[in-house]
Order: C-alpha cells, then structure tokens, then sequence
C-alpha cells in the first residue's frame, strides 16, 4: 500500500531529483537496467534520457537515441559513451551491423578516430559515405596508415584529392603516393577522352560530308565502317552535344543510305524490264525472219499453194506485235 504513495526516486516529479537517483543507479544489475532503459525510452525530460543512456550497454538504443540533437558536450559525451561500448561488447559481428546502420558521419568519423577495436574502426570507415570525412581521416594523424590509405582510396572528388595530395606530400608518403595514383589514373582519362572528343568530332564531319556527298559509290560500305567506330567511341565520350551531332549524322546517312538501295533496287527492276523487252523484240525479230524464210522458198515452190495466205496471215501478225 505504501509503495503507491512513495515512489521510487527516479519516478519523482522533479527532474533534479531523478537525475541523482539515475547517478545512483548501477546498471550492471538487470532490473536497474531494464529501468534505465525504461527512462531511456520513455522520460519526458531530455537531460534525465541522456544521463539514463550513459548508463546502459545496449547498442541498438545508444544508436537509435543519436537521432536526437545532440549539442556540445553531450554530443561528444555521447560519441566516447557509443565508441566505448562498441569496443567493449562481446558480440563483435552485431557491433559491426549496429555501426554499418549509424547514418550520422560525424558519429562515423569519431569511431574511425578513436575506436580501440581495429574492427569497429573498419566497419565506420566503410560506412563513411562523406567525402569530407573521409578527408579528415586522410588528414587525422591518430588514424592508421592502413586506414588513411583506404580512405584515399575512395575519394573521388578531383579537387579535393589535389588539395590532400598537397598536404600529404612529405608527411605521408603512403597515402600521398595513393592519392598521387589517383590523380595520374584521372589525368591519363581525362587525355583519352578528349582524344576520343577529337576521334569522335573528326567522324562527325565524315558523316556529314558523306551525307552531302554526290559521290555514292562505296556509299555504304564507307557508312557501316563510320557506324561502326562511332558505336566504339560512344562509351568514351561525355560531350552531349557532340553525342546528338553524331546520332543526328547517322540517323541522316541511315535515311540516305535506305533512299540509295530503293534508287539501285528500282534501277534494277528497270533494267531487269529492259532485258525482258529486249529478249521479247530479239525473239519476234527471229520468228519474223523465220516467217519470211518460209514465205520466200513457199513462192518458189508453189505460188499457189494454199499455205501462202495462212503464211501471210501469221506474217501480219509478227509485223503487228513488233510496230507495238
């Protein structure tokens, strides 16, 4: 009965009042600590939840309470509680999940700085997704060599990198030289694409001129190879501008090219007519000749043979089909 008039200290009304019982508290013991995280998650004040957290070795709550706005002090009281009890756990594979979850890369940068656990440093490296960050690793001397040199490795951002590189150049001549690859590697990208940009404006202008051309012969032999090299340069040019010339060229050569093969297949088809017409008029030449043959030594032979008008007729025939 008197339990309901006497509360626990930590439930007392007046914020003071619950922060020194928590001070009191020793969350080693499991009811304390299920009480600990109780207030964690549930009391309305936001110094009494913070001072409850730093008591508890539960990952998943410590990470999840991050997401509240952290400032100064606590902020950074909050970083060393996490970094410890990430250190500290026994279930290192959860830990590593636990910190490939944590979004915040300031949060990130300070485990990479100052988790004593190699594998936790790791896992927040590789969750690092900034590029500043990754910086201030590279530039922080409390990191291991082997670290600095991962995160050189996956900076992208040029400038940035030129800036490192300047820094570095006779501090750390391992990450230097990491950070120097990557220029070099740009460097010689940047001298293939615009040779490639030239390739590519070079072929642009033989499409055009091919398009334009009176001069068809070869036409699309010469097409096909253009297209061909245009298909191989594609995947190295960045210009936008250049890339729509080059489809626009070839989609007119295509369409001109398609305009040729009907031209040479409709010539074809005369020409094939022609042929036809010719063999009709060379095969009535013949029968004609072969008919006045006939009409010549069937005069000789009987002037008045009855196949002379049957003759004469078939002969008017011929003339009528050749005159047509």
């Amino acid at each position: 009965m008197l339990l309901r008039f006497f509360k626990p200290r930590w439930q007392h009304p007046n914020a003071e009042i619950r922060l020194k019982a928590i001070s009191a508290m020793d969350a080693d013991t499991d009811q304390q600590n299920d009480i600990l995280k109780s207030i964690v998650c549930n009391d309305e004040h936001p110094d009494v939840r913070f001072e409850a957290l730093l008591k508890i070795n539960d990952i998943d709550l410590i990470i999840g309470f991050g997401k509240e706005r952290l400032q100064g002090n606590k902020h950074l009281s909050y970083q060393q509680h996490l970094c410890e009890q990430l250190c500290v756990t026994t279930n290192l594979a959860d830990a590593q999940a636990a910190v490939a979850l944590i979004g915040e890369q300031d949060l990130l940068l300070h485990l990479v700085i100052h988790a004593q656990n190699k594998a936790i440093a790791e896992a927040a490296l590789a969750a690092i997704e900034s590029e500043e960050a990754l910086a201030a690793v590279i530039r922080s001397s409390q990191v291991a060599v082997s670290a600095r040199r991962a995160a050189a490795k996956r900076i992208e951002d040029i400038e940035l990198i030129e800036r490192l590189a300047k820094e570095l150049q006779g501090k750390d001549k391992q990450t230097y030289r990491t950070l120097k690859s990557k220029l070099d590697e740009h460097r010689a990208q940047q001298k293939q694409i615009e040779a490639s940009h030239m390739a590519a404006e070079a072929l642009v202008a033989k499409l055009e001129h091919l398009n334009s051309t009176e001069v068809t012969q070869h036409f699309e032999a010469k097409f096909l190879a253009f297209k061909k090299q245009w298909q191989t340069l594609l995947g190295q040019i960045t210009n936008e501008d250049l890339i729509h010339s080059g489809e626009v060229a070839l989609s007119q050569c295509d369409v001109r090219l398609t305009q040729l093969q009907q031209q040479q297949q409709a010539e074809a088809e005369q020409q094939e007519k022609l042929k036809l017409a010719q063999a009709t008029h060379a095969e009535v030449l013949q029968n004609l000749t072969s008919l006045q043959q006939t009409l010549v030594e069937q005069l000789h032979n009987d002037f008045e043979n009855s196949s002379l008008s049957q003759l004469t007729i078939e002969l008017k025939t011929q003339l009528d089909a050749l005159t047509l």
